[in-house]
């Protein structure tokens, strides 16, 4: 019975993605990559790496599979959905200075800290954490909003919640594109790890690690959520903090050290 309903969620969310194509969503590649980085990307025609020191943000959306079953007939809803989801994000992750990296199904990837960078990433990481912090505040209001809407045409109840991962180390910045079409991203070991804490994490969480977390904590308060051992498929033992919300009085002189 399990195995019947995967397969009819898989085939559903097959259909769903192919009719958000043809709705038009907006396109992955957004103004926030500045032109310096446009630059970057068509300097030469072949595939070029460079390695640089970022942040890197996965949001995720809990219970979304569940959400597309009860909307199933009702797909229009859930791409109206989508799209202002993804608008609210595009828009605090540029006013913070990062970059969207990509849209996956229901989940957001972002870099912060190449447009502007320092000598060991803290001021990425910061506005990567000031963005996780906003956007958490602005999906509620958009679930609130959506939930209700929803509740006028199904009687399941419907829960959403916003997961996020956020890593800091040195990452390969490469155009996987084609010659027609570049395409700038951010590929490694950084983004597989933020990935993995953003699946580790419940709803309202922000997950981040210890890395990131030792630039961020003169800001933000912290709560250690232990060491985790191989984040799957990454071996490794790897501390782990919630970021609760940003302190009322930073370090100064942690800040004036820096």
């Amino acid at each position: 019975m399990s195995k019947k309903r995967d397969d009819f969620q898989s085939k559903y969310l097959l259909k769903l993605s192919l009719l958000i194509k043809k709705m038009k969503l907006p396109e992955i590649t957004y103004p926030c990559s500045s032109a310096k980085i446009s630059k970057h990307l068509c300097r030469k025609k072949d595939v070029t790496t460079t390695e640089s020191l970022l942040t890197v943000v996965f949001w995720d959306l809990k219970n979304f599979s569940s959400l597309c079953d009860v909307l199933k007939t009702n797909s229009t809803m859930l791409i109206q959905f989508l799209r202002e989801f993804f608008e609210l994000a595009r828009n605090i992750i540029c006013e913070r200075g990062g970059i969207v990296d990509k849209f996956l199904g229901d989940r957001v990837m972002a870099i912060f800290g190449f447009q502007n960078r320092d000598h060991d990433s803290s001021h990425g990481a910061v506005c990567a954490v000031y963005a996780a912090l906003e956007l958490r505040e602005g999906f509620k209001d958009l679930e609130s909003k959506w939930v209700q809407e929803w509740k006028k045409h199904v009687t399941q109840d419907i829960s959403l919640g916003l997961k996020c991962g956020i890593n800091t180390g040195h990452t390969a910045i490469d155009n996987i594109g084609s010659k027609k079409r570049a395409h700038f991203t951010a590929i490694g070991n950084t983004v597989n790890i933020a990935s993995r804490l953003a699946d580790l994490s419940e709803s309202g969480q922000i997950i981040v690690s210890a890395t990131t977390g030792s630039k961020i904590a003169y800001q933000f308060e912290l709560r250690s959520l232990g060491i985790v051992n191989n984040l799957k498929n990454i071996s490794g033992s790897f501390e782990i903090f919630n970021v609760i919300e940003k302190k009322k009085q930073p370090n100064s002189f942690y800040v004036w050290m820096r």
